[in-house]
């Protein structure tokens, strides 16, 4: 305890990070390197310190309930943290996503509840993202018009009399001007909204589309189902220019026939242009798998999925867009081998992309975008 002791206190946030995997631990501290308040992470992978962050690793149950007490918030990301911390510290801040299927009727001291890990940003108050985006747009576009309002009338208290006609045609037109400037200029703050399951939460749209104004709205494991039942937090919230689909993968893991997976996908391209007339919306292709016999593939990540059953769901979906509002982008031909398996340098495991991967879809995704 004398090793952290000057941390906790007054505003120090304790993360319990004991019983969680290496990758989801990384991921968590490198959101948390972002803040500037005082922080105690407890993790058996890492030992970091810096000026307001020290990362522990302690086993004993009566410290860690302990450094719960004496924070002023407890970030946790599971029932069982939850359960293990509720009747000890003061707030409680409760991350979790669609697999956590039973949450308590009776939650204490919890302050808030999300679905994305990303979340933690506007915990932490490091980016209000979309909002500020939006709002900084709307002042601008009023600030321009309240300048150039300003300047016609001041224009007119000031010329001669004989010159008001003309310079009343001159202002208008300069009036008209700005509005097409404003328009034009307004183009520039074009979101794009990437939705999915882990294959969009693991792309790092920061990196590869650093210069868009991008949303990633992807959740590991997430099936077709999740993001039809959330679809107003999901996709709504963030009133996008233009939405980038690509769900389904999960769906064959957990023996969802085609059909529904099809009768799903399609419902969520109609709730979309229903709700979000003015969106363009891409469906991308279910990407295809390899499960061939290759040190490289983790079978067991790649589990029940067959490219057989990913073409027949795709085709079906292609026609479906042909005949709808919506854009099909064949992203399976341009990621499968000669063999029709996913290529070995575009995947981790068979599943997943690799850098290498990501940056063939960034640079197809980018034909349909503008900055």
């Amino acid at each position: 305890m004398i090793l952290y002791s000057l941390l906790a206190g007054e505003n120090m946030i304790f993360v319990d990070l004991g019983n969680k995997n290496k990758t989801f631990c990384k991921k968590i501290i490198n959101l948390l390197r972002k803040s500037d308040r005082k922080i105690i992470i407890n993790s058996k992978y890492f030992e970091i310190t810096k000026d307001n962050i020290k990362i522990i690793n302690v086993e004993n149950e009566y410290e860690l309930i302990n450094l719960s007490e004496r924070a002023e918030e407890v970030l946790i990301f599971s029932i069982n943290d939850y359960k293990k911390y509720a009747d000890y510290c003061k707030k409680i801040i409760l991350f979790y996503d669609s697999d956590n299927t039973y949450i308590p009727k009776n939650r204490k001291k919890v302050n808030l509840e999300f679905k994305d890990i990303q979340d933690i940003n506007d915990v932490l108050n490091v980016s209000k993202r979309k909002k500020d985006i939006l709002r900084k747009n709307n002042f601008d576009i009023f600030m321009y018009f309240i300048l150039a309002t300003f300047i016609f009338v001041l224009s007119l208290l000031l010329i001669n009399k004989n010159k008001l006609y003309n310079d009343s045609v001159k202002q208008n037109e300069l009036l008209s001007k700005n509005v097409s400037d404003l328009q034009e200029k307004n183009k520039n703050y074009t979101n794009y909204l990437f939705l999915g399951d882990s294959i969009t939460d693991f792309y790092d749209l920061d990196k590869y589309f650093n210069d868009y104004k991008v949303v990633n709205s992807g959740i590991s494991g997430n099936q077709t189902s999740d993001i039809y039942k959330d679809i107003k937090k999901r996709a709504y919230v963030y009133n996008p220019s233009t939405i980038f689909l690509l769900i389904g993968t999960n769906d064959l893991e957990h023996d969802v026939s085609n059909e529904d997976i099809i009768k799903n996908i399609k419902n969520i391209i109609k709730s979309l242009n229903e709700n979000l007339p003015n969106a363009t919306v891409y469906l991308e292709s279910i990407y295809p798998i390899n499960n061939e016999k290759d040190s490289k593939i983790n079978h067991s990540s790649v589990g029940k999925r067959k490219n057989k059953d990913i073409v027949l769901i795709n085709s079906e979906l292609k026609q479906y867009c042909n005949d709808k509002n919506c854009t099909y982008l064949d992203m399976y031909s341009l990621l499968e081998d000669k063999d029709g398996n996913l290529k070995l340098e575009y995947t981790k495991e068979g599943l997943h992309m690799s850098d290498k991967g990501y940056e063939v879809i960034t640079k197809e995704l980018k034909k349909y975008m503008h900055k």
